[in-house]
């Protein structure tokens, strides 16, 4: 397929690559002639350099840079001030002079390793910024390297994004950030995800997240303390809890005086006990357990009958050939559960080797 030539479009507004293969770095030796563009979307293709021409793109509001070979971002992108929405993969390095693009108000996503320390400090300064991906590695390495993570980790950089009003933080690899408080507390932060972070119990300064929607922890043990801290969340609706450890804890009460008044969606994979009054609005639970060869007794007796607004119960268990007899008491143990709550709310019960099935508790 033969790819026009950029200068037949000069009036672009949108330019959508997205996936095209044959394109390479050559087709793009232009693309700063498209004055007027405002999207450009170079997803899922080969190329590996961006044009120093790009900075004469002043209207540009999106540019997509996901799934393709480019590692490293021109200096000439620092002049794109109109620019909103930045997405590359992680591993990407980024110029200094970031701190120009102010309109800035999604970036994705930014790993700490390999950046200058100039530019960490410019991205806690970005005052429009709303949604950051960071990838932060608390692995000590050497170098300019080492000072930049000592930098960004130290908080000194990241503090500052939480005056910035951020909406929606996404953390890879954040065990350290998280475990210090932010100066002062981001109370516009929306929604908080972590991933491959996890912290001995839940940090005390997540309770100051008055705004907090929707939140992913992974924590490596959970007790009641932890339990007041979240469900003291004003205004919290969804909430995946992972538990990183294999401790054998025995089951944790939730009670209505835990708080977690509008909670609507859950996700965990260790044992709680819903008590009457606890989680009123709870609409949908997840549950992952694993190790079904060791459940016994009550172990599927979560108190799911004392949860008045459930209309949705995921329960997947791990199972194999030995441990099969185990799953299937799981399964009918699970299915009594459903049964016995008001709204019989549908139950879909996963054995992870196996397809899933899809119970309607009516």
């Amino acid at each position: 397929m033969e790819i026009p030539s950029l200068d037949e479009f000069m009036h672009l507004r949108v330019l959508d690559f997205g996936g095209c293969r044959q394109l390479e770095n050559h087709h793009l030796v232009n693309i700063g002639r498209l004055f007027h563009l405002k999207y450009l979307n170079l997803r899922h293709l080969g190329v590996s350099e961006l044009q120093e021409q790009i900075k004469h793109l002043q209207y540009l509001e999106m540019l997509d840079l996901r799934d393709t070979n480019v590692r490293e971002l021109p200096r000439a992108i620092a002049n794109l001030s109109s620019l909103v929405h930045l997405l590359v993969d992680s591993g990407v390095t980024f110029p200094d002079g970031v701190l120009k693009m102010q309109a800035l108000e999604i970036l994705k996503q930014v790993e700490a390793l390999g950046q200058s320390l100039n530019f960490l400090q410019e991205l806690g300064q970005l005052k429009n910024l709303r949604k950051i991906y960071l990838d932060l590695f608390d692995v000590p390495v050497i170098g300019v390297t080492k000072e930049c993570c000592k930098s960004f980790i130290g908080y000194k950089s990241l503090r500052n994004l939480g005056t910035q009003n951020p909406r929606s933080v996404t953390v890879w690899h954040g065990s350290g950030f998280l475990l210090e408080p932010w100066y002062p507390a981001p109370r516009s932060l929306e929604k908080l995800i972590t991933w491959r972070s996890a912290v001995p119990c839940v940090p005390e300064w997540v309770g100051s997240l008055v705004n907090l929607q929707k939140l992913r922890l992974e924590v490596e043990s959970l007790g009641q303390q932890d339990l007041c801290i979240l469900g003291a969340l004003p205004v919290l609706l969804t909430l995946d809890l992972e538990k990183t450890t294999k401790s054998s804890e025995g089951k944790l009460n939730v009670s209505g005086g835990d708080g977690f008044r509008f909670l609507r969606n859950l996700r965990y994979n260790m044992m709680l006990m819903f008590a009457q009054g606890s989680m009123p609005k709870l609409e949908r639970i997840k549950i992952y357990l694993a190790k079904t060869e060791s459940l016994i007794g009550d172990t599927y007796d979560f108190g799911l009958e004392n949860l008045p607004c459930l209309i949705y119960v995921e329960c997947r268990v791990s199972g194999n050939a030995s441990a099969q007899g185990g799953v299937e008491a799981a399964k009918a143990a699970m299915e009594r559960a459903a049964m016995a709550n008001p709204n019989h709310p549908k139950l879909l019960f996963v054995n992870r080797s196996l397809p899933a099935k899809l119970h309607n508790g009516c």
